[in-house]
């Protein structure tokens, strides 16, 4: 009797152990991994096409136009709508390095528009890949145009300084010249 119980003590413990695994994974796999049917990339108010419903979609597209020139990507941009997915490719397409400053910080304002529509994990994250290193992108490049400017200006004053000194030089030559001319007039007397 006392083995039957151990036994059965052995198979109830197990069964458990084993049930409380498989709930665990259900659960592990629920919260990390979206349904195949579960937007992950807009809220509910957003009207979105099964495959632009999944990252991956966005990101084929992101490395697709990677490669292409910028005026071939404006060109395409131009064809796009005004709603929010319109915009958010719209956004992406401004992304590589190539594009110029006024559009990119265009596609920082799209950015800024259509933010709070997306799903607040795939906004996180765009902000994190795409926003933010735009952002610092287009800080860097004010930057540089700044300090071209000043550089620019402090050439021009370089240029004005030598050409000032060249100026005073000849001057001071010819003070030489007269106090030369002045010293041998009294040393011929």
């Amino acid at each position: 009797m006392r083995r039957k119980l151990c036994k059965f003590g052995l198979v109830l413990s197990a069964s458990v152990l084993m049930y409380g695994c498989e709930l665990m994974q259900s659960q592990h796999v629920s919260t990390s991994e979206p349904e195949r049917n579960q937007c992950v990339i807009a809220d509910g108010s957003v009207q979105i096409s099964e495959p632009e419903c999944h990252a991956e979609y966005w990101f084929n597209l992101w490395e697709t136009h990677t490669q292409q020139p910028w005026q071939q990507r404006k060109a395409s941009m131009a064809d796009l709508g005004t709603d929010v997915m319109g915009q958010l490719r719209r956004f992406i397409l401004s992304q590589p390095m190539d594009t110029p400053y006024q559009d990119r910080l265009r596609a920082q304002s799209t950015f800024n528009q259509i933010k709070s529509k997306l799903a607040p994990e795939w906004a996180n994250r765009l902000d994190a890949i795409a926003y933010k290193p735009s952002q610092q992108l287009l800080e860097y490049e004010s930057a540089i145009t700044i300090l071209s400017e000043v550089n620019a200006r402090q050439q021009g004053q370089i240029k004005e300084q030598a050409q000032l000194l060249l100026e005073n030089e000849e001057k001071v030559n010819q003070l030489l010249n007269v106090e030369a001319s002045i010293l041998e007039k009294n040393a011929e007397r």
